[in-house]
Order: structure tokens, then C-alpha cells, then sequence
């Protein structure tokens, strides 16, 4: 029972660590399409 848990963890972990980079340049892209928006909206307000 623990050797099969103990198999299943470092997959977990690297799938987790997977997600969590995808997840982090998806926000960092957002960002950058967030500020080149602000950027080129911004001269119109003022």
C-alpha cells in the first residue's frame, strides 16, 4: 500500500509543478496583453 502511494507522489508533483509554470506564463501573458492595452488606450483618456 505504500510503495504504490509512493509512486504516485513524485508524479503528482512534477504534474502539479506542470500546471502551476502553465498557469503562471498564462497569467504573465495576460499581464503583458493588459499593459500593451493600458498603453495604447491610454494617450485617448488623456
Amino acid at each position: 500500500m505504500l510503495v504504490p502511494s509512493r509512486r504516485k507522489a513524485p508524479q503528482f508533483k512534477r504534474r502539479a509543478c506542470h500546471m502551476l509554470f502553465d498557469y503562471f506564463i498564462f497569467i504573465v501573458l495576460i499581464s503583458l496583453l493588459a499593459f500593451l492595452f493600458y498603453v495604447l488606450f491610454k494617450p485617448e483618456r488623456f
